[in-house]
């Protein structure tokens, strides 16, 4: 027999015996067989193409997320409930066998979306110390190394100091020269300023200070045309041509900025070779990724207190440094040079002079006797002569980032013959031989916590292995070896820094109660104060 297009189907007539069941059931208990009117619910629609993961996860129960079912529409006893449509579920998307062991239900028996796991870099920085946020220990960083950007800038900075040294005494010199060393002072005031273009770069610094008197000098004076290369503006050119008062291109200490260094003045040794880091000259240097270079014709007379003095012989000084600086960890780097520079100094040559007469008040009583007249045989006049000197220098440093902050060493040797212009300057004419001199120095700094600096440096010089000296009667080497010691701390705060040095120098300068060389009182230590500009 056919079927009624209104005979009910078996679905109807299962969802027409479960709303009789639950009506009979609520009125047994007493309650309002009509539930409340409730807001529809807002019809689920089948994930896009577009969806995310988390959205093709979730499921939604039409049981439950549609709240309670409402009552039927029932028309007159003709009328007969109409099919339930029904509820269209999408499909979870497939997981692969890869990642199908690591899903996790949740209590609903659904997928759960699993948390978004951490790259390996991000992981790496979780479990590396975090850098200490401290004082910028490199304001200017390497003279090796330096950024020519477009434009203008002004910087500078000025070191103000008390010190005080074992030698100082209330006293003048034969040459009318104080010798008290316990004083105020300004040892550096400097203005910086820098002008670049797109191939080209000027800078002029003067430095101005009290050490010594009232001084005021040139610290450069710069005048580059560079080749960039494919270097950034935030990196040293790959060639620049410099000319006028630059700085010299030798060893790692004349290549450390003053005003970033920690330690008061360079070590005994370089300030032996060089009593000032500049000289007038050409210059072609750059850098080219870690390779770094520089090579110089310089007039090979350094700076005095107060000016540049001028050339007394025509041939030129030739100085010259390669060395390069990798980082070899994402927070540490290293770094090593060698160095070396040839010329030639100038020994001064002495008038000569005539026969004459000298009187000589041996008894002093203030007059003139017969014997006390004296004839002073004259002398021929000894001309100026250049002579040769040289140095070679080997320099490294590295530094590393720790949980307590910046670690920063090295260290540097010198080898050098009649180079010394600062501590014994050397003049062979006059010694009569070469003055072969040796020396070097190490140094650590450690940044603590975010304001704090610890630094030690040793530093030995012997300017000159030749000397022989007589002592009861044997002859044997003279030893005129130093030894500096420098223990240093300071607090920086942003650009204000404050240091005190103590420097114990050790050396064969005194003599004892018998005449035996034996180290002389000349310790000192300096309180320095820094503030940038």
């Amino acid at each position: 027999m056919p079927r009624s297009g209104f005979r009910p189907s078996r679905l109807a007539c299962f969802s027409t015996l479960l709303l009789l069941g639950v009506t009979e059931g609520a009125m047994a208990q007493g309650q309002d067989p009509t539930p409340e009117p409730t807001a529809p619910a807002a019809p689920t629609a089948p994930p896009s193409d577009g969806a995310s993961e988390a959205d093709e996860d979730y499921e939604v129960d039409a049981s439950t997320e549609a709240g309670p079912v409402p009552p039927q529409a029932t028309a007159p006893e003709a009328m007969v409930p109409q099919p339930a449509a029904p509820v269209v579920t999408p499909a979870a998307p497939p997981v692969s066998g890869a990642v199908a062991s690591e899903v996790v239900m949740n209590p609903s028996g659904e997928p759960a979306v699993p948390p978004a796991q951490p790259s390996g870099l991000a992981r790496a920085a979780e479990m590396s110390p975090e850098p200490v946020q401290g004082p910028a220990l490199e304001r200017e960083g390497s003279n090796y190394r330096r950024r020519m950007k477009p434009g203008f800038a002004v910087s500078g900075f000025i070191q103000a100091q008390y010190q005080n040294s074992q030698f100082s005494q209330d006293q003048l010199n034969p040459d009318g020269q104080q010798l008290n060393l316990d004083e105020f002072g300004v040892r550096r005031a400097r203005v910086r300023l820098d002008h670049g273009w797109s191939f080209g770069f000027a800078t002029l610094e003067v430095d101005a200070g009290t050490i010594g008197g009232a001084n005021l000098r040139l610290r450069r004076a710069e005048a580059s045309v560079f080749y960039r290369g494919d270097a950034g503006l935030d990196e040293t050119p790959w060639a620049v041509l410099t000319a006028g008062v630059t700085d010299v291109p030798f060893g790692g200490e004349l290549g450390e900025s003053q005003r970033d260094r920690l330690f008061m003045e360079q070590s005994i040794a370089s300030r032996a070779l060089f009593p000032t880091p500049a000289d007038v000259g050409v210059k072609v240097w750059g850098a080219y990724h870690a390779l770094e270079y520089g090579l110089a014709v310089l007039n090979g007379e350094p700076t005095d207190g107060t000016s540049f003095p001028s050339d007394p012989n025509a041939h030129k000084d030739i100085a010259g440094r390669v060395g390069f600086q990798a980082k070899v960890h994402e927070k540490s780097d290293l770094g090593a040079g060698a160095s070396f520079y040839t010329g030639q100094g100038f020994s001064a040559g002495t008038p000569g002079s005539k026969d004459s007469i000298e009187w000589v008040d041996i008894n002093n009583n203030g007059v003139v006797e017969s014997s006390e007249i004296q004839g002073v045989t004259g002398s021929s006049a000894i001309p100026s002569q250049n002579f040769e000197r040289w140095a070679m220098a080997l320099d490294f440093h590295a530094r590393l980032q720790t949980a307590l902050g910046l670690t920063r060493f090295g260290a540097e040797a010198y080898l050098a013959s009649n180079m010394d212009r600062g501590v014994a300057p050397s003049d062979p004419v006059v010694l009569g031989g070469n003055a072969n001199a040796l020396g070097g120095s190490v140094y650590a700094v450690q940044q603590l916590a975010k304001y704090f600096l610890l630094g030690f440096r040793a530093a030995y010089y012997d300017p000159n292995s030749n000397v022989i000296e007589q002592h009861a009667g044997d002859f044997h080497l003279k030893d005129q070896s130093y030894l500096e010691l420098s223990p240093t701390v300071a607090v920086a705060v942003d650009k204000v820094r404050l240091s005190f040095e103590y420097d114990f120098l050790i050396d064969h300068l005194g003599r004892d109660a018998v005449g035996v060389p034996t180290d002389a009182k000349n310790d000192h230590f300096t309180l320095r104060l820094q503030v940038d500009l």
